[in-house]
């Protein structure tokens, strides 16, 4: 599969971005979620192991997708900051995962590292997530 990346780092593709990922995670689409990332991305994620490579990353997500389905689970992301120089960015920024009738949702930080490849294409390269204090 090819990546799909984004063409553009600017605060409308990057907000593009994040709904589009909201709604791959909610149709469970775990290997339009994994194209985004470059062949050698990293995962790093509270209690797991380091997954590497996009097609880990594919599983991660599909384990993801559907362990939130079948909890119930709705997810909101939401960026705080994005910078952007040279052939490197970031988005920081917060998950909140929305239970049902708990009293308000469970916050998770992340900051994702984006690399511009020789094709001018943003791949995401590190992705890092922790949960949120409550």
């Amino acid at each position: 599969m090819t990546s799909p990346g984004l063409a553009h780092f600017d605060r409308p593709a990057v907000e593009q971005f994040l709904r589009e990922w909201e709604a791959l995670f909610d149709r469970g689409d775990h290997a339009r979620m994994a194209a985004f990332y470059a062949e050698d991305a990293q995962l790093i994620a509270t209690q797991i192991e380091t997954v590497e490579g996009r097609p880990a990353i594919a599983s991660f997500w599909r384990a993801a997708c559907e362990g939130a389905r079948a909890a119930g689970l709705r997810r909101t992301v939401r960026m705080t900051d994005m910078r952007c120089s040279g052939a490197l960015a970031y988005i920081r920024g917060e998950v909140q995962l929305h239970h049902g009738d708990a009293p308000g949702p469970v916050r998770v930080r992340y900051v994702t590292l984006w690399t511009r490849d020789d094709d001018g294409v943003w791949r995401l390269s590190i992705d890092i997530s922790s949960a949120a204090p409550r």
